[in-house]
């Protein structure tokens, strides 16, 4: 038999139900009140953050990992009081904003009322706040009242005595950190705007007293979500050839028998955070072809071409290391005829990835063999799921 040369050839599509990453600009500003208060604050810009729906896979009542930005979110030195008389007082902070009734998390050590983000599924938050001289977090939370708190307040936390501001201002910091609350999906957004009101409200205590102004200062938060697609970029060669050596006729002495050699074929894939990689192989000789060997249009008779994987395995019922591949039509559809998984399940995985997917081909004896040359084409077919 002479030498033979047949390609695979890499198609990529991104299908309409493959991961998004979604982009969330978030914004803080505060609303004083009048009293002993000024209000000299600027809308605070927070920055954007990308996040790929793989969030719909994280834990539950734990924080959400970012593919950009960080979180929590820590927005520090609000000056929210300022007087003109030597006082040192003390704070409360609380916060007005939706939350699930009687439900905690437990995050950065401590239990936190857990808030809801109205008209967003999946994403909740959790709140400590802290005078900026202290090094200490105070985590909000409705269901503990602390000594010498008034009781049945939603949510109350004191500055520490004695880190309560210096004269003549007082400061507060505000830690946000995002959650995932449940395991409904994220939808889809388009530069949606989502508006929490009351995010941190504050008052101070004098003297054990409680000195409260004439209405409160309130942090509001201000965010909104967009969305973008991610996918896998091919960085190998898109068309490649197997060139399998001469074999004498004896070789295949009953139908079934195989021989195999040449060289390898090997499609390389940077892959964005949350996508895994599914493959379908397609005989582009007879697309309907669901069996695990490759139509020969050469001029040899009763030989056919299988392919093998020599890749890391991650399918166990189809293309597994070692076995020859099935067939099935050119489609990227999620659960295609012999369709496989052809890269690690990147579901929880919030960095980029690289997957390599390499095959050997081998004859294999299908009939009464005549000699000639063996020919077979087969694509392979990428989706992102």
């Amino acid at each position: 038999m002479s030498v033979n040369l047949y390609p695979l050839i890499a198609k990529q599509y991104v299908p309409s139900l493959i991961r998004t990453m979604m982009k969330i600009g978030i914004f803080a500003s505060l609303i004083l009140w009048s009293a002993y208060s000024r209000a000299d604050f600027a809308p605070i810009n927070l920055g954007t953050y990308t996040l790929s729906e793989s969030v719909n896979q994280q834990a539950i009542d734990q924080p959400i990992v970012f593919m950009l930005g960080t979180n929590p979110i820590e927005v520090t030195q609000l000056n929210v009081l300022s007087w003109q008389v030597p006082w040192w007082p003390r704070a409360e902070a609380w916060s007005d904003a939706p939350q699930i009734p009687g439900r905690t998390a437990t995050v950065h050590g401590q239990p936190h009322s857990i808030f809801q983000i109205p008209g967003l599924p999946s994403i909740g938050y959790v709140l400590d706040v802290k005078d900026p001289a202290s090094s200490i977090w105070l985590p909000i939370n409705s269901e503990l009242v602390p000594p010498s708190i008034q009781a049945g307040r939603k949510t109350t936390y004191q500055i520490p005595a004695g880190a309560a501001g210096i004269c003549c201002t007082m400061s507060l910091s505000i830690r946000i950190t995002f959650i995932k609350i449940d395991h409904s999906p994220i939808r889809t957004f388009s530069a949606q705007t989502f508006l929490i009101d009351k995010l941190v409200s504050f008052h101070i205590v004098h003297n054990q007293t409680r000195l409260v102004l004439r209405g409160p200062a309130h942090a509001n938060l201000n965010f909104s979500i967009s969305t973008i697609a991610s996918s896998c970029r091919l960085t190998s060669t898109a068309t490649q050839s197997i060139k399998l050596p001469d074999v004498p006729m004896v070789k295949f002495k009953q139908i079934g028998s195989t021989h195999e050699g040449g060289n390898e074929a090997r499609f390389s894939l940077h892959c964005d955070p949350g996508s895994t990689v599914f493959a379908t192989l397609t005989d582009a000789n007879s697309t309907s072809n669901t069996s695990d060997t490759l139509t020969n249009t050469g001029s040899a008779k009763g030989v056919g071409v299988q392919l093998l994987q020599t890749s890391r395995s991650f399918s166990a019922s189809n293309c597994s290391n070692g076995s020859p591949c099935r067939f099935g039509p050119d489609s990227r559809v999620k659960n295609n005829t012999n369709q496989w998984q052809a890269g690690p399940d990147n579901t929880y995985n919030t960095m980029a990835t690289d997957t390599t997917i390499s095959f050997r081909a081998r004859y294999i004896r299908t009939g009464a063999v005549q000699p000639g040359t063996v020919r077979a084409i087969s694509t392979i077919t990428f989706s992102y799921q």
